[in-house]
């Protein structure tokens, strides 16, 4: 019975571990979400023009059932100080987990 669920658990986290072009759409949400702007068009355009810049940076270790992303900011700390220099995620369940303080991000 214990062979059967973690067989079942194991299926599902292979399934559901997120692929680089899901994390690339998070991050896409985030920042636009981040942007404390009231036009919706320009917000679009700042989200995708630093989601871009991002998106340089990501780099991702694939576990089969989870992954383990890093995102190289180094090049958005030159536009806001106190920055981090990378951030990490868990991406797992199809959801992503920040492991690093993300408050500075704001």
């Amino acid at each position: 019975m214990k062979l059967i669920f973690f067989l079942i658990l194991s299926g599902t986290l292979y399934i559901t571990n997120p692929t680089t072009d899901d994390f690339n759409f998070y991050l896409k949400q985030e920042v636009e979400s981040r942007v404390e702007e009231d036009n919706p068009f320009t917000k679009l355009l700042i989200g995708g023009f630093f989601t871009e810049i991002i998106r340089q940076g990501i780099y991702r270790k694939d576990y089969l059932l989870f992954s383990k992303y890093t995102v190289d900011t180094s090049l958005i700390a030159a536009f806001k100080q106190g920055m981090p220099s990378q951030v990490n995620f868990i991406g797992i369940f199809g959801k992503f987990i920040p492991t690093s303080d993300i408050s500075q991000l704001k």
